[in-house]
């Protein structure tokens, strides 16, 4: 989870959430709005509203994609296929410019939630590569790998950051972030196996989809009994 980490750091902590919001001031102007899906949102405030309403989706789709994880055993494979989606989207940001902020909130909000996704799965893991009392120092590693990681490519923008104007600089930056996700994403395909442990409860009826649903309606029902997760 090392490179979901850093890349998740580099773009929304230092360069998308600037960024966004510099190219929808070029579009309207600071005090004029944008309207994505009808609403009108301050230029100031698109990438906090584009972070919120991704949110919402993937408040959603995490339980059901980990659900969805357990039963089949296929993590590897589930995380990676997010992790390809959210870093496509990364790479792709090279292409938002001047006034594109609709596809620069759009690529966002697919790379967060690729982001999620392969996060929450990638959470899942630590079960079945280390054992009960391994799992603290496995996870702090992992965590620390990662913010080391992450300053490579940041310390590279940095360097590029005397060359380049703010707009390529950002731009750069954040396909950058994608490519080094997709890198790290190989090592993990290699290494890992291909099928870990299957939730021992016994499967719902029908697809695995319908039982994932079925699972995190359970869970729901459930949570009351963790105040602290609420």
């Amino acid at each position: 989870w090392s490179s979901d980490v850093c890349s998740s750091d580099l773009v929304t902590t230092v360069f998308m959430s600037r960024y966004l919001t510099s190219v929808a001031e070029n579009a309207v102007g600071k005090h004029g709005r944008v309207h994505p899906f009808g609403i009108p949102v301050a230029p100031g405030s698109l990438f906090a509203y584009t972070v919120s309403a991704a949110t919402i989706v993937v408040v959603v789709l995490m339980p059901l994609v980990g659900a969805i994880a357990d039963r089949t055993g296929r993590k590897r494979d589930i995380m990676l296929a997010a992790g390809w989606f959210g870093a496509l989207a990364c790479v792709a940001m090279v292409f938002v410019g001047g006034t594109d902020w609709q596809l620069g909130a759009a690529l966002y909000a697919l790379a967060f939630l690729g982001y999620s996704c392969s996060i929450v799965v990638s959470y899942s893991l630590l079960v079945d590569l280390s054992t009960a009392e391994e799992r603290d120092a496995v996870s702090s590693t992992g965590w620390a790998i990662a913010y080391l990681g992450g300053g490579v490519p940041l310390a590279i923008a940095f360097v590029a950051s005397l060359a380049l104007d703010k707009s390529t600089l950002a731009r750069a930056a954040l396909c950058f972030a994608g490519l080094w996700w997709l890198g790290f994403m190989i090592p993990v395909r290699r290494g890992l196996p291909a099928e870990l442990s299957v939730a021992r409860s016994v499967p719902a009826p029908g697809s695995v989809v319908v039982a994932g649903f079925r699972q995190l309606a359970a869970t729901i029902r459930h949570v009351r009994a963790f105040p602290l997760t609420l």
